[in-house]
This record gives structure tokens, sequence and C-alpha cells, in this order.
């Protein structure tokens, strides 16, 4: 643990070792407190609106991280979190039931059965859905492979199109809601042709400074353990001026 390298030359310097009860003392010290979890529903103008409140996870905890799925299999997502020192939380969705939902289940080919790096787009009317089959969200983190569309009102999608990280592309048309599609890559037939390329915003450029900051390789965090950032590493000062007293 870090608190525990961290601290180690401060206790070598006072006792010339560390022994296993300087280890539970530091341990010990460590500050421990639960805190509120954060969500946020999307309000589909770029903005997001916190819902702690609302949606009932005011219940406190160290939590670690969250993954989604069905777990009742009634359409909608449930939440699981996992959390430091007690049980997980599992909160279920109790929504609108009479909202419409789309599974998509992906069979790919050997080697690739979940067809990790899939997209699938759902369209209806002009707006499209898209989804990269991507399950792992961090460090041994993952939800489902299922992947899930909420449809709202809608009964049926116009089309499902999955373009598949081989390539190969297949689009299934009208599509029923409130049922698990599955798509295999054996299937598909057609090729996925990517969009014309567009002009890149940024370009690469020479820096106009002579000069060059090296890096110091130096942990300031094992100097001192209680700074709150690293100082080594901002390099030189720079300061303006109107020097020649042009205006600029």
């Amino acid at each position: 643990m870090d608190v525990v390298k961290y601290n180690e030359n401060y206790f070598r310097s006072i006792n010339g070792e560390v022994e296993p009860k300087h280890i539970m003392e530091m341990l010990s010290k460590l500050p421990s407190s639960d805190v509120k979890n954060y969500i946020y529903k999307n309000n589909g103008d770029l903005t997001f609106t916190n819902q702690v409140r609302n949606w009932g996870f005011e219940a406190g905890s160290n939590s670690s991280g969250a993954v989604y799925s069905d777990l009742d299999d009634d359409g909608d997502l449930d939440l699981i979190v996992n959390n430091l020192n007690k049980p997980a939380f599992i909160y279920q969705n109790q929504g609108d039931s009479t909202k419409h939902y789309l599974k998509v289940k992906l069979k790919g080919l050997k080697g690739n059965t979940d067809g990790l790096g899939a997209k699938v787009t759902v369209f209806y009317g002009n707006k499209l859905q898209l989804v990269d089959q991507m399950p792992a969200k961090g460090y041994l983190s993952s939800v489902s492979s299922m992947l899930h569309f909420g449809l709202g009102k809608l009964k049926a999608v116009d089309s499902v199109r999955v373009v598949w990280n081989s390539g190969k592309q297949q689009v299934i048309n009208k599509v029923q809601a409130d049922l698990v599609l599955y798509v295999n890559e054996a299937d598909a037939t057609g090729t996925y042709k990517s969009p014309k390329t567009l002009a890149p915003l940024f370009k690469t450029i020479t820096t106009p400074l002579a000069s060059a900051q090296k890096p110091n390789n130096i942990n300031d965090f094992k100097r001192q353990t209680l700074l709150v950032n690293a100082l080594s590493f901002s390099g030189p000062c720079m300061a303006k001026a109107d020097v020649n007293g042009d205006g600029l």
C-alpha cells in the first residue's frame, strides 16, 4: 500500500527498521468515513441533473465501482454498486414499466465470441442510438455483454445495424420492441464502408521556443508525503511584459 511505502523512511529514521507493529500503527491512523454516491440523469441536451435523492441513492458508503444489468429480466437496467468493507448495494429499477426496450445479444466468431469492438446502431424515425460492445469499464469491472436500448413509447424500430470488429456488417430491418435480438457474425454478408475522413481540427506545429524543459526523475511525495501535488515537474516560470515599448 502507498501509505506504508511512503512512511517507511519515517519509521526507519526513528527506529532503524520497520516492524509489523509500525505498519499496524500507520493503518490504524487512516481516516475512514462513508460518503454519498452520485448518479446523474441525462437530460438529452448535453446537460446532466443530479438525482441522488429522487432515485434513492442516499445511502453512504465507500464505493469502488458500479455496473448495470437487467437482473430481474423486466426490460430495464438495475444497478450493482461495489463497496469497501460492506456488502454490495443492489438497486432495483422501479421506473415506468410501460416503456419499451430492445436487447441485442452478439455472437462473434472464434476468438471473439462476445463480439468485442462491434458497433450496434438502432435507427427509428430521424433518430438513432449507438452502443459499442465494450463491457469492460475499469480495472476488473465489466457490465453485461447484453446490449440494452431504451425505446420509450416505441413498439418497433426501423432497423438495427451491426458493424463487427472484422469489418463485416449486417442490417436487420423492422425489429419489434421488448425482445432479445440475437445477431450472429457468421450470418454477416455485407462489408462496412467507413465514412469520408473529415479534415482534422488540429495540426502539429513546432514550438517557437528555443529551449525545452527536461523532466526531473524525482519522487516529491517520497520526500514529503504531505504535498498536495508534485513540484519538480512544473518547469521554469514564464513572464510577459512589453520590453521594447511597442505596445505588444
